[in-house]
């Protein structure tokens, strides 16, 4: 699994126009039915992630803490933000095979190889 094809993903959602960025466009979408995942930047402050959650867990929306920096989703996507709700069930299944979590990001060394290989 390469962190390079999750963003490739985003890059392609947004120019579909399958993304919405921000914390209250991403939860008027988890409201309205539209999002099918909410992502999260892993700078995000503790509380803007514990009311993501609480809204996504309301709105049954499955959400992914990622490692990613605000920097990276501006890379992939030419927007900065740390709040993403995915509008599209192909993108969102694609995503959640290839997007790794927080944890996983964290078995990175700094070479971009895993520790202990």
């Amino acid at each position: 699994m390469t962190h390079g094809n999750a963003l490739g993903i985003l890059g392609i959602a947004r120019r579909a126009g399958k993304l919405r960025f921000g914390y209250g466009t991403a939860v008027e979408a988890m409201k309205s039915g539209e999002a099918k995942l909410a992502l999260l930047s892993g700078e995000l402050s503790e509380k803007t992630k514990k009311n993501l959650r609480f809204e996504a867990g309301r709105c049954g929306v499955p959400v992914i803490e990622t490692a990613y920096t605000m920097e990276e989703f501006r890379g992939a996507m030419g927007k900065k933000t740390g709040v993403l709700a995915v509008c599209d069930s192909g993108f969102s299944e694609r995503l959640l095979r290839e997007l790794p979590s927080a944890e996983e990001r964290e078995e990175f060394a700094y070479d971009g190889k895993i520790q202990g290989q």
